[in-house]
């Protein structure tokens, strides 16, 4: 007899606390998990039963492990695990029936799947409020473990850090055998929190910050510029293009917007003052202002680091917000850069993000001012960029869209 998972059961943390919105977020979050189903080509139900939600493949498949390497990119899900349901009928509804009936038979036959040499199990079982009936956890406990190192290759028992621990949850609906649990991104569903707009470089920072977005519920779109003008090919194989790429696996749907600022580089002229990053970044934001506006876009995001570097010291990031009025999300604001690291590595961003790339702001960054005021910034302005306005139209009017759907580049059209 071997194992066969007939369910993949999701658990969440952070959605369990939302009160009378509860259903509505796990309504979303039953949706996400649906459209990596659908991407995957199955259709397996995804049902919510006694405040608790699983997918039902309904027998073994070859296509799980695909399955479970999905749900670690969906943000909301806290853990998740296959596992097999046995009904309360069929399980047994005293401690003889389960130690004598299939639910035994399914723990011995996993103990057998699992097994590695050297490595020592426990038996966890517990009875949820729900569950139709009590009874004795620690007497199964032993009783199943005893069964486990009698009948299968296991020959050590670890009760406080197991290599493995085989898990009987009795639910309202029956008796859940598990053992592989595996951690979720956590957090809540993405479309829970509207939709914001991320200034995406080339580095390592950005793409962390608008993944933390999406982690906190945000619909993410991304925008960037570009040094030079690039056809939709070019764009997609840019390590921009894939990160935005990379990112729409967590966002599920993404867009990327990418505007060229030669425009703003040839009207820059005159000699170097050291303001130019900010007069640049200032730029930046004006033009991700308007187009977040035509969107309907509500927040801007940068993966800015306080003093990490020179254009973002606390006196230039106020700088920065001074010129727009959309409220600007900074997730990595108190982060240290291996931190960012951990987290870039974490979501498959970081190889990426460290290829020689042509990043704006590092071409424009000689010897930048680290302490500028919005008042010298705004008269630089008026003295340096006339016609400002026409600048942000012509960058908008010269952007390529991208789209990306579940780490897919689809028809802009």
């Amino acid at each position: 007899m071997s194992f066969q998972p007939n369910r993949i059961a999701i658990h969440y943390a952070e959605l369990a606390l939302k009160g009378r919105n509860r259903a509505e977020f796990e309504a979303r979050l039953g949706r996400e998990v649906k459209a990596r189903l659908q991407q995957l080509g199955l259709d397996w139900p995804v049902v919510r039963r006694g405040g608790r939600m699983a997918i039902e493949p309904g027998g073994q498949d070859a296509r799980l492990p695909a399955v479970l390497d999905a749900l670690a990119e969906i943000p909301g899900i806290a853990t998740y695990f296959p596992a097999r349901l046995f009904g309360h009928e069929t399980a047994g509804t005293n401690e003889e029936a389960l130690l004598s009936g299939p639910v035994a038979e399914a723990l011995i036959a996993l103990a057998r799947e699992l097994h590695r040499p050297g490595m020592r199990f426990s038996v966890r079982v517990a009875c949820h409020g729900d569950a139709p009936h009590r009874l004795s956890t620690q007497r199964l406990e032993r009783a199943l473990g005893a069964a486990v190192l009698e009948l299968s290759p296991w020959d050590g028992v670890n009760l406080t850090a197991p290599d493995c621990c085989f898990r009987l949850d009795f639910q309202i609906d029956g008796v859940l055998l598990s053992a592989e649990r595996r951690s979720g991104l956590g957090g809540i569903p993405v479309g829970s929190s509207g939709r914001v707009l991320s200034l995406l470089s080339g580095g390592i920072d950005s793409p962390v910050a608008a993944f933390l977005m999406a982690r906190r519920g945000c619909r993410v779109h991304c925008l960037h510029f570009s040094a030079n003008y690039l056809d939709r090919d070019h764009a997609l194989d840019t390590p921009v293009g894939r990160l935005a790429r990379r990112l729409s696996r967590y966002t599920r749907s993404l867009q990327l917007t990418i505007v060229p600022y030669v425009p703003f580089d040839l009207a820059l002229s005159g000699p170097r003052t050291g303001y130019e990053l900010v007069l640049f970044r200032r730029f930046m934001m004006r033009v991700a202002e308007r187009l977040a506006q035509q969107r309907h876009i509500t927040a801007l995001v940068t993966g800015d680091s306080l003093s990490q570097v020179a254009s973002q010291t606390l006196e230039n990031i106020t700088a920065l917000d001074a010129a727009i009025t959309l409220p600007v999300f900074r997730p990595l604001i108190g982060f240290n850069k291996q931190e960012i690291i951990t987290w870039a590595k974490r979501i498959g961003t970081y190889e990426t993000s460290i290829e020689p790339y042509k990043d704006c702001c590092a071409l424009i960054a000689r010897g930048p001012k680290t302490r500028a005021r919005a008042e010298r910034l705004e008269a630089l302005e008026v003295e340096r960029l006339p016609g400002y306005g026409k600048l942000i139209d012509t960058a908008l009017e010269e952007a390529l869209t991208l789209r990306f759907e579940l780490g897919e580049a689809v028809d802009s059209g």
